[in-house]
C-alpha cells in the first residue's frame, strides 16, 4: 500500500531543494575561484610587463683603421673573416658598445715606402672620405726599415688631427718576429713612439710586449714573417682592450 503521508512528500522536496541548492553554491564557488586564479595571474603578467623595459641602445663607436701586410692579411693568414680587424669587431661588440670597424691595408707598405699599389699610410689615409670616425689605428712600420719615418709619420698624425679631430688615435709600432731584433726596426720603433706621444696618441709596442717572440713564434706562418690566422685572433686578442680604452678615454665634445 503507497504512503500517502503528506509530511514524507514535503520532505522529500525539502531535500531535493537543499540538494539543488548546494550543487548552484558549489559551482558558483568553482567558478569564482577559478576567476579569481585567472584574475590573479593575469594580474601578475600585466606586472611583469609593465615592470620590463628593453634595454637601452649600445653607443655607436667607429674605428678606422691603417695598416700594411699585418692588417692587410696574406696567404699566411688574415684574410676576410679571419683578419685581426674583422676577429676584433665581432668580439668588441660583445661588450657595451656598437663596434663599425673599416680600414685601408695594403701590403708592404708603411710611412715613408710606397708599396704594390704606390700608396704610403698617408695616401691611403688621405684617400678615404674624410673619416667622422671616433678613433683612428695607425698599425705598421716594418716595412719602412732604413728609411726616415720622422717627418713622415709626424705630417700623418697631424694630418689626422685635422681631418678628425675628435678622433682618438692609437699607434701600434712594429711587430718583430726576429729573436734578435734588427737596430733598423728598433729606430723605427723609437721615432714613431716619439711623435706618437707628442701627437696625443696611445702607443702600443708589439716588439717591447714580445709578441711574436719565444712561444708566440707559433703565431706567424711559414714564410716567418707575417701571422697566421690564429695570429690575427691573438693580435685581435691583444689590440682589442686597447680600443676598448681609447673608445672609453676619447675626447667628448663640451658643445653637446
Amino acid at each position: 500500500m503507497a504512503n500517502t503521508d503528506p509530511r514524507a512528500y514535503d520532505r522529500s522536496k525539502v531535500a531535493v531543494g537543499l540538494l539543488v541548492a548546494f550543487t548552484l553554491i558549489a559551482v558558483v564557488a568553482g567558478v569564482v575561484w577559478q576567476n579569481g586564479q585567472f584574475s590573479r595571474t593575469t594580474n601578475e603578467a600585466q606586472s611583469a610587463a609593465a615592470i620590463y623595459t628593453a634595454p637601452p641602445p649600445k653607443p655607436a663607436a667607429s674605428v678606422f683603421v691603417i695598416g700594411d701586410s699585418y692588417t692587410a692579411g696574406s696567404l699566411q693568414g688574415g684574410l676576410k673573416r679571419q683578419n685581426w680587424v674583422q676577429r676584433a669587431n665581432i668580439g668588441l661588440n660583445e661588450g657595451a658598445y656598437r663596434f663599425t670597424f673599416t680600414s685601408q691595408a695594403s701590403l708592404s707598405t708603411g710611412y715613408t715606402r710606397r708599396g704594390p699599389t704606390g700608396y704610403t699610410f698617408q695616401d691611403l689615409f688621405a684617400n678615404t672620405p674624410r673619416p667622422l670616425v671616433d678613433l683612428v689605428v695607425v698599425f705598421g712600420g716594418g716595412y719602412d726599415r732604413g728609411m726616415d719615418v720622422d717627418t713622415t709619420s709626424r705630417n700623418l698624425y697631424e694630418l689626422i688631427r685635422s681631418r678628425s679631430p675628435e678622433a682618438s688615435l692609437v699607434v701600434v709600432g712594429p711587430p718583430s718576429p726576429d729573436p734578435e731584433v734588427p737596430g733598423d726596426i728598433l729606430a723605427v720603433r723609437d721615432v714613431l713612439q716619439r711623435n706618437a706621444v707628442a701627437a696625443g696618441a696611445t702607443f702600443v709596442d708589439p716588439i717591447a710586449e714580445g709578441w711574436f717572440r719565444g712561444e708566440n713564434a707559433k703565431f706567424i706562418g711559414q714564410d716567418g714573417s707575417l701571422p697566421t690566422d690564429e695570429g690575427h685572433q691573438y693580435m685581435a686578442d691583444l689590440l682589442a682592450p686597447q680600443i676598448q680604452t681609447a673608445i672609453e678615454n676619447r675626447p667628448v665634445d663640451s658643445s653637446e
